[in-house]
């Protein structure tokens, strides 16, 4: 699409050779996010649909602190274009799924798109303000419904949560944590357990299951570390206390002492 020209005006014109991103143009112009926020859901919008990275790639591509990145993300996330769930995995161990949207899902009250204020001259832009269609604007509104519910349930899960020290030292906050100390301490030694909530309380960390667990598989290979290294002295020493009871050829030895002999003489004459 071409713009009309107008007189006196630089013109611009794009042409392209290499595949694009196809990003929304309201969330290029959405300012109801930072620039840096924009440009983040820009680039992670232009990626195919199902497409998999990693934080750690979108941190070193943009250059981004660990700061930098969570402020950003908190923005898409408060505007309902970045969503983050806690899910067990096959193994039964809590893993978080993180998806970003092209439009806003579960919008939080507090992200507020207001209309576009239409400027004194020149073609309509965005003036400290978002751009809002009527269908954007109605999906806003029926989103904030299920953003309020989204809010009501989280609010009710930390409600729920409270932190009960076991017998054993591993520390719970809700009921999945019930379930994998009960698990560790079925499955494990107690006095595995209290060594490992040990190191962690040690550590200055909280000994929930999760870091219980680990460390009780860190304890695991160590112990199994060591007792190859016992098993391999072991062998070592027998090798050696075999070879000292082999009689040796007097014979050999007569050769050696001469070998060795020829060898100083040979150093004596050429010093």
């Amino acid at each position: 699409m071409t713009s009309q020209a107008r007189p006196g005006e630089e013109h611009v014109e794009v042409r392209k050779r290499r595949p694009f991103s196809a990003v929304p143009d309201d969330i290029l112009t959405n300012c109801g996010l930072s620039e840096r926020a924009r440009l983040l859901l820009a680039w992670m919008i232009g990626r195919p649909d199902g497409w998999n990275f990693y934080v750690t790639q979108i941190r070193a591509t943009f250059r981004l602190s660990k700061e930098q990145w969570r402020a950003a993300r908190r923005e898409l996330e408060k505007c309902g274009y970045w969503l983050s769930e806690r899910k067990r995995n096959a193994s039964g161990k809590l893993t978080w799924r993180h998806f970003v949207f092209d439009e806003p899902n579960n919008i939080s009250p507090g992200c507020v798109f207001p209309p576009m204020v239409k400027p004194e001259h020149g073609e309509p832009c965005p003036e400290k303000h978002h751009p809002k269609t009527k269908d954007f604007k109605q999906r806003n509104e029926a989103a904030a419904p299920r953003a309020l519910a989204h809010e009501s349930a989280a609010a009710a899960l930390d409600a729920g949560k409270r932190r009960r020290e076991r017998p054993s030292g591993v520390v719970t906050w809700d009921a999945s944590d019930v379930v994998e100390a009960e698990r560790i301490e079925a499955d494990h030694d107690p006095s595995a357990i209290r060594v490992a909530v040990s190191a962690i309380v040690t550590a200055n960390r909280e000994p929930v299951p999760g870091r219980v667990a680990a460390e009780l598989v860190a304890m695991r290979r160590r112990a199994e570390h060591e007792a190859r290294k016992v098993a391999a002295d072991a062998a070592q020493r027998q090798r050696l206390a075999a070879a000292s009871h082999v009689p040796l050829d007097p014979a050999a030895m007569e050769a050696a002492r001469a070998r060795y002999g020829l060898q100083r003489r040979r150093k004596i004459t050429s010093t």
